[in-house]
């Protein structure tokens, strides 16, 4: 990993810190109230390691914040004092410090001037993206060292912590679907209700006009003739009840409470037949209506 030494504060930034702080800030984790999850997994961790102090920890543009924490008793301290500072720019896959008051990178560090701080063991919590956003740390106040099944399972620990981020992501991404398919659905009802309510009118008029006609015409027009009247004023009839469906459709607020009717298949079938005859190239097979 390439590093950068800020020459202020002499502590190491990531060569890709713009793009890990956009990760990072992606999460919306920063400041949020503690959980369950994380907490169970610091409490472990320091179980396993028999450290008196653990932590999930996050470093932000000029703090590390905690976001799990066991013996420490604050949220966030200054990232120029923070150990995991270094962590997340180690190319090591952990960062041991056995003893921090021989150690030149924090020998002056004020937590180890005032004996909080002497050993630390920082898993770097690396996302899928390659992006160091912090880590799972243990920290005791007296020089030591790690076994290996504890540095495994400190590593072990680390991975779940990060999955534990992915799917945080993945659940606000899921909501943020959803809060786009609310609104495209939103705006598909008002312009469905609109169309429809602009179509309302000229549907009812056209079957005013075909019912007119068929009252005023339909003998004189002879059998043809008084038949297309007749699919005229039953095909605006059927226009208007679209309408009208599509518009109780998009007013109802009890729509998905709403239950199924029965129809009449026989007699539905019977009347798409009266539809279709009138082309006489297509020949149309349907049950005979029952004699009521």
């Amino acid at each position: 990993m390439n590093v950068i030494v800020n020459e202020l504060s002499g502590v190491p930034m990531p060569a890709n810190e713009q793009e890990r702080q956009a990760e990072l800030n992606s999460l919306s984790i920063l400041d949020t109230l503690p959980e369950k999850e994380y907490d169970q997994l610091v409490k472990l961790v320091s179980d396993i390691c028999q450290t008196p102090m653990s932590a999930v920890t996050l470093i932000d543009g000029h703090r590390q914040w905690f976001k799990a924490e066991v013996g420490l008793g604050v949220c966030e301290t200054s990232r120029e004092v923070s150990f995991c500072a270094h962590a997340i720019a180690s190319p090591s896959d952990i960062f041991i410090v056995p003893d921090a008051t021989k150690d030149i990178r924090f020998s002056e560090n004020p937590f180890v001037v005032n004996g909080a701080v002497n050993f630390y063991a920082g898993v770097p919590l690396v996302t899928k993206n390659g992006h160091a956003l912090g880590s799972l740390c243990v920290i005791d106040n007296k020089p030591r060292t790690l076994e290996k099944w504890q540095m495994d399972a400190l590593k072990t620990i680390a991975a779940q912590v990060v999955s534990l981020f992915e799917l945080r992501k993945a659940n606000a991404d899921l909501s943020e679907s959803k809060l786009t398919l609310t609104a495209k659905n939103d705006e598909l009802k008002k312009f469905a209700y609109t169309v429809t309510h602009d179509i309302k009118s000229p549907a009812n008029n056209l079957l005013t006009a075909a019912s007119i006609l068929q009252s005023d015409f339909g003998v004189t027009l002879g059998e043809s003739g008084g038949t297309l009247l007749s699919y005229l004023v039953n095909s605006s009839t059927k226009i208007k009840n679209l309408v009208d469906g599509v518009l109780a459709y998009y007013t109802s607020d009890e729509l998905l409470a709403k239950k199924s009717e029965e129809i009449d298949l026989s007699a539905f079938l019977h009347q798409m037949a009266e539809f279709i005859s009138i082309n006489e190239n297509i020949e149309f097979i349907y049950p005979k209506r029952p004699v009521q």
